[in-house]
């Protein structure tokens, strides 16, 4: 563990409950707002995610004294690097798991992107995704890997992402496993890098590719007109059915193929732009001993 996990479990509760109460207090005032109250509901869940991560800035920055970088949002010179190379691992995954449900469904041209895809439908899967990782990757995880370490709170947020995702249409029990498998495969992008920009792409451009190119069910949800159409044929155990790729066989191969790739790869490692900022933030503390490195 870094130095900067090296803090006691209460203070780490106390921010837990902190950000707890932060982010409720700022979601019951938009309940509130009349215009949210009759906004479709994906913009709901959009404007949700950003009072979340305006509540881990609020924390980080106000109880933890920290930087942003220190929740894994702050911008750095490996920003760009990072969700490039997510973007990057995004579409690779999709790509894998298209391949055999392409095989035995076949493909077609599809309805293609209307303008209404491109001004609505695709800045919302992009804020989706990226509020998905801060929700189950930000500050709540991060807290949890200081607490319980790093190995069980990656299996308790991966729970906790694949529960989130049982109400989906079409959702099974292989689909919500498959799902489990995602958000250990997530946290993994995140302890990789020490930055949510990593997740954040790789969730955005799979989401996108299967979605919006490709032509395939999300998670049980339809995003409308796509470049492609692939055809869902059986087995349903492969391919899976109405919910998408992360309901099959297809999913397992492209999740295995995106965690080999994020611990084979050199170029994605543990940002020294994060590790030096976070480092001079813990340091300028008064009544702090710093030791750097560590495991």
């Amino acid at each position: 563990m870094d130095f900067w996990a090296r803090r006691s479990i209460l203070t780490n509760i106390l921010g837990i409950v902190l950000f707890a109460a932060t982010g409720g207090l700022l979601l019951l005032g938009a309940a509130r707002l009349p215009f949210l109250q009759s906004a479709p509901q994906r913009w709901v869940t959009v404007v949700y995610y950003a009072l979340i991560t305006a509540a881990t800035l609020l924390v980080t920055r106000l109880y933890d004294r920290m930087p942003a970088a220190w929740a894994g949002l702050g911008l750095h010179r490996w920003t760009a690097r990072e969700l490039l190379a997510g973007l990057a691992l995004g579409l690779s995954m999709a790509l894998v798991a298209w391949a055999p449900i392409a095989a035995v469904g076949g493909v077609s041209a599809g309805q293609g992107w209307s303008s209404r895809d491109l001004g609505y439908f695709i800045p919302t899967m992009i804020l989706l995704a990226a509020g998905e990782e801060v929700l189950f990757r930000g500050y709540l995880f991060q807290r949890l890997v200081e607490i319980i370490g790093p190995v069980a709170a990656v299996l308790g947020s991966a729970l906790l992402f694949a529960l989130g995702h049982y109400g989906n249409p079409n959702a099974t029990m292989l689909s919500t496993a498959i799902i489990f498998i995602g958000g250990i495969f997530f946290a993994l992008c995140y302890i990789r890098t020490g930055s949510l920009w990593l997740p954040i792409g790789a969730h955005a451009a799979w989401n996108l590719v299967l979605g919006k190119v490709l032509g395939l069910p999300v998670s049980g949800l339809d995003f409308g007109g796509s470049l492609l159409r692939t055809g869902i044929a059986s087995p349903a155990a492969l391919t899976g059915g109405d919910f998408g790729p992360e309901g099959g066989a297809a999913g397992i191969i492209a999740l295995a193929f995106g965690i080999w790739a994020l611990l084979r790869l050199p170029a994605i490692t543990f940002s020294p732009y994060v590790y030096a900022g976070v480092f001079r933030a813990f340091a300028a503390r008064p009544g702090k001993t710093v030791r750097s490195g560590g495991s």
